[in-house]
């Protein structure tokens, strides 16, 4: 096994002036490699500087992080000096980035297919679990207002309140504070409600 090399005090000097000058190349710019070859040093060097002296690899991520965004401010400089001059490309990369009117979107289309199988039962309970909290969450949101949340609707409101359509299709009127789901077993609840959501 190799024997350490020793560090003598020239050694001592040398490196440290080295490590501060590639602590400011690499504020100006932000590549190990660049920024190794104009101070004179190896990349290999640079890492074992880095492994051996904690100091120094905190300053590096320093200058690295103030070197990146002197590049970030530069790059968005010469983005504005383009836009500026009516480059539709620069216009269109801006507007994509930073407008969200103009951001990419997700969309998700599915095919409705009427021929699916039944639901298995773990599937229409996981829906009827879904549904439930849906309504849930529907019900909450409308009792809230900017303000906080309304009281609950009593039985004397009922006549202020104008009737809500039921969403079970039957006669009955749902009300904002109860849920939509009916209290039912499995067995109970409506298969086709279900299949949409699977």
């Amino acid at each position: 096994m190799p024997k350490k090399q020793e560090t003598y005090p020239a050694n001592t000097k040398r490196i440290a002036v080295q490590k501060k000058l590639l602590l400011e190349q690499i504020t100006k710019t932000p590549i190990i490699e660049a920024a190794c070859q104009k101070v004179g040093i190896g990349r290999t060097t640079f890492y074992r500087w880095q492994r051996e002296d904690e100091a120094f690899a905190t300053a590096c991520e320093s200058a690295l992080g103030i070197g990146v965004e002197l590049v970030n401010d530069l790059a968005v400089s010469k983005l504005m000096t383009l836009i500026q001059d009516g480059n539709m490309q620069a216009i269109h990369f801006w507007l994509k980035n930073r407008h969200k009117a103009f951001g990419d979107k997700l969309r998700i289309e599915t095919p409705l297919d009427s021929k699916k199988s039944q639901l298995s039962s773990e599937e229409f309970t996981l829906a009827a679990q879904i549904i439930s909290e849906l309504a849930d969450r529907r019900n909450s949101l409308i009792n809230q207002t900017p303000y906080g949340t309304q009281p609950a609707i009593t039985t004397e409101d009922t006549d202020a309140e104008p009737a809500q359509p039921s969403l079970d299709g039957g006669g009955d009127v749902a009300r904002p504070d109860e849920p939509v789901v009916p209290d039912a077993t499995d067995e109970e609840l409506p298969r086709d409600l279900c299949e949409g959501i699977l």
